[in-house]
């Protein structure tokens, strides 16, 4: 791009940098073009990590910028062939972050990230430099794309692309229209390079590179370097996604996460000694009913994308170090009582099965072999689909996707370890073919324990039979396990129906994109369930699907109101329970309306218990269920279900999340808050963990305690409502200055500007105004809020229990009166 010059402002006595296209390189209207368009693009940036340009010259047809003189070295001279201590890592991969969340802000991409772009100067500053590739987003100008660039630089043989490729993203390399998310992915490969001293991509020509960019799973980091922290693994993993919507959505958010990782010690990954890990078979037998709980409507989404991140850290972990982990995470629920019979009824495992028979399974993410990496979707949808076949055998345990999504790729774990962390007797592994009209599915079933294939076979029908495919499946392996089918069981796998498959598709699509919450993919999921729902009037599924994601969408209020999101999230639930009764999702959907928009407490339950007949090893439907329970303060029957949650989803950071709240309402904020830390030990860059901690210290009066937690929280990317509860803790610290600060934070965060009413209702009653609180409550109830369940227990609220306003509204929601006498303490028995 030109040549630098150390030079000397004789008017301002300053050393600066001079950068100079060379004359041959100005003859080229594309060349000063670019060269024009850096210097605009850098002197829109005022940022300590990004370069600084003074000035745009041109003398005597010489073209040049000055700009600051940074002295040091250049990041790609730094880094050391072990990799760089985590310490320093995270201190440049912040800077890195902060540095292109500036220029992301200004709407500009940088294009050509790489370590010999950033400088580290003596006194360990961090500055990225060349935004001779930069892409002004909204810009009016006509830009080449990066595609013909790349073509006129390859045709003029000056090697411009080998010498940036091994840092260019998927889309990139596939001449895409291109965003901010390129830069991230960028990133990660210099997180990655940093991390272990080598590229994760490599090739020996442009060829062999690019389709290892395309195509290849990095080798884990874990298995390179024992001692970086689980949460930046994470990191680094989630920035090398190929696809750009499963990035991280922004440099902020990345930065976010970093700084969770930072704040903490990092955690070595070596294994435990021999004597923490060694135990008693009746240890562990005790410990398989200890995890932990369930809540609210983002659980199944949440779950699953935070459980998805999980892939390399888990991966490197020794299975009995992890197992040891987490029989130690749930010890805070080791005496919880045991489901009733009512709730489990179909769910127990027979205990006096005989030694050596499977009866807990886990089906992991199906490989995409069908030649399209935009097929994977579709290989992800028939992993679900066959799960929760399986999931309706009562006999069985069936890990849900949040727990084995995370094992996707190549570079999973040994079949023991893997049995080990999930606790399961046997593992289902395979690939999905989709060419033309055929479908087809590889499977084998492997006796985990012994490491041992019992089976293998391959089933394959026309795309319109593909359910009754995967019912084969299912019983196929039912009867290779010798597992006893029920007559209702047996007739459910017996008697799949026929499916549109444009409209199956589309369904599987919208599935794809609700597990991967953001406001954006929650549109893109509304759009293909409401496509499916067209395509074919009569296919139950799609109606669940709708109903989730307006049910999650109310919640969140990114887009759509809860108020907006009502009415259509009731018609598709009771159109999906009244064209398929037999549907556990369906029956489960409708259940969690009623409990959120109705309060419609014995429905809600009905829905609950019919959904767990139909699927017992549907999580999300106990999760749920232990929400209803726990909100009309029956704790013990909510532990119990969230539990059993546990069990079907034991990796999941949003059980833990939910636990916590069961333990708030039962007044043991310690070991709500032990389990939050827990959660965000699972998944450090998830806003949930640190916001309950800091729910947590409000609920004991120690709102200034609080205020860090939630600031954590806010900065991670989290919804409007945790800016409420960041107001509250200000405002009952007695600081109404920064209350009302962030409350213009609030509004400028809310959909069209107009914060939701039960938002505003935290704020004051934060600040110790009861009357302007119960008026927001109010208007929360008349808004549909999906927050209300929480009036009855949650100890912040217990200032407005004398008041009559607050009493009717409770009487309103069907959950009567609490008074504050009625706080019951945890027995420490349940906890120990």
């Amino acid at each position: 791009m030109g040549e630098v010059y150390r030079a000397t402002d004789t008017r301002l006595h300053r050393e600066v940098a001079l950068k100079v296209l060379p004359p041959e390189m100005a003859a080229s209207a594309e060349r000063l073009e670019r060269f024009q368009r850096e210097a605009r693009a850098v002197a829109a940036l005022n940022h300590p990590h990004i370069v600084t340009i003074y000035s745009v010259e041109e003398s005597e047809g010489v073209h040049f910028l000055t700009m600051e003189l940074v002295q040091g070295e250049a990041l790609s001279r730094l880094i050391p062939a072990g990799g760089m201590a985590a310490p320093r890592l995270l201190d440049i991969a912040a800077s890195l972050a902060d540095a292109l969340a500036a220029a992301h802000d200004k709407g500009i991409v940088h294009r050509d990230l790489k370590p010999a772009n950033v400088m580290v100067t003596e006194e360990g500053r961090v500055k990225v430099l060349d935004f001779g590739l930069a892409k002004m987003s909204g810009s009016v100008e006509s830009l080449p794309t990066l595609a013909e660039e790349q073509a006129t630089e390859m045709r003029t043989g000056e090697g411009v692309v080998m010498g940036t490729m091994p840092y260019m993203s998927p889309e990139q390399l596939r001449g895409e229209n291109l965003d901010h998310r390129t830069d991230i992915f960028s990133l990660g490969v210099m997180l990655y390079e940093m991390a272990s001293g080598e590229r994760p991509f490599r090739g020996v020509s442009s060829l062999d590179l690019a389709s290892a960019i395309l195509r290849d799973t990095p080798k884990p980091l874990a298995l390179r370097r024992r001692d970086l922290p689980e949460g930046l693994i994470r990191i680094i993993t989630r920035c090398l996604e190929k696809s750009a919507a499963d990035r991280f959505p922004s440099a902020r958010d990345l930065r976010g996460a970093l700084g969770a990782v930072r704040s903490e010690a990092p955690l070595p990954l070596s294994v435990a000694p021999t004597a923490q890990v060694s135990m008693a078979a009746s240890d562990m037998s005790a410990a398989k009913d200890q995890v932990s709980s369930g809540s609210g409507t983002a659980a199944r989404t949440v779950s699953s994308v935070a459980a998805r991140r999980l892939l390399l850290s888990i991966a490197a972990v020794s299975g009995l170090a992890l197992l040891a982990w987490l029989l130690i995470l749930s010890g805070a629920l080791r005496s919880a009582p045991a489901p009733n019979a009512a709730a489990t009824q179909g769910v127990a495992l027979n205990a006096a099965a005989t030694q050596g028979s499977i009866r807990s399974i886990a089906v992991l993410p199906l490989d995409n072999y069908s030649g399209d990496p935009k097929q994977d979707y579709f290989a992800e949808g028939m992993t679900d689909e066959l799960t929760a076949n399986l999931a309706t055998i009562s006999q069985l345990r069936v890990i849900s996707r949040g727990s084995v999504m995370q094992f996707k790729g190549s570079q999973r774990p040994p079949t023991p370890e893997i049995a080990r962390v999930l606790k399961v007797d046997a593992l289902v592994e395979g690939s999905v073919t989709r060419v033309g009209d055929k479908v087809r599915i590889t499977a084998q079933l492997i006796d985990a324990r012994e490491d041992r294939h019992l089976w293998a076979r391959t089933f394959e029908r026309s795309s319109g039979d593909v359910l009754a495919l995967q019912a084969e499946l299912a019983s196929a392996i039912a009867r290779e396990i010798d597992v006893q089918l029920t007559p209702t069981e047996k007739s459910r796998l017996a008697t799949a129906p026929r499916v549109d498959p444009k409209a199956h598709d589309a369904y599987l699509k919208g599935r794809y994109f609700f597990n991967r919450p953001s406001d954006d993919n929650l549109k893109k999921s509304i759009a293909q369930f409401e496509q499916a729902v067209q395509l074919s009037p009569e296919f139950a599924p799609a109606y669940s699907g709708v109903s989730d994601a307006y049910l999650w969408a109310g919640y969140n209020e990114g887009f759509v109101t809860a108020t907006e999101a009502r009415p259509k999230a009731k018609a598709a639930a009771e159109t999906g329970v009244r064209l398929d009764d037999s549907s556990a999702e369906a029956h489960t959907s409708l259940a969690v309306f009623k409990l959120f928009y109705e309060y419609d407490w014995v429905g809600c339950e009905r829905g609950f218990r019919r959904a767990i007949a139909l699927n017992p090893g549907y999580a999300f439907a106990h999760d749920q269920f232990g929400m209803a329970l726990a909100f009309q303060g029956r704790i013990d029957e909510a532990i119990a279900e969230g539990k059993r949650a546990a069990e079907l989803d034991p990796l999941s950071p949003q059980i833990l999340v939910d636990a916590a709240m069961a333990f708030m309402f039962r007044g043991d904020h310690e070991a709500a808050k032990n389990l939050a830390r827990k959660a965000g030990e699972l998944d450090p860059t998830y806003f949930f963990p640190p916001m309950v901690e800091g729910w947590a210290d409000c609920e004991i009066g120690r709102a200034g305690d609080a205020v860090a937690p939630l600031t954590k929280a806010s900065a991670m990317g989290a919804p409007a409502f945790v800016t409420a509860w960041l107001a509250y803790a200000h405002g009952a610290s007695g600081d109404r200055g920064r209350a009302m600060a962030e409350l213009e934070n609030l509004k400028k965060r809310s959909l069209r500007g107009q914060p939701a009413p039960f938002n505003l209702a935290m704020v004051y009653l934060g600040l110790g105004d009861r009357s302007r609180t119960m008026d927001y409550l109010e208007k929360a109830y008349a808004a549909d809020s999906q927050w209300m369940g929480w009036l009855k227990k949650d100890h912040v609220f217990d200032p407005l229990r004398s008041d009559p306003r607050f009493v009717a509204l409770l009487r309103k929601l069907g959950l009567g009166a609490v008074t504050p006498g009625m706080r019951r303490t945890a027995r420490r028995e349940d906890l120990s």
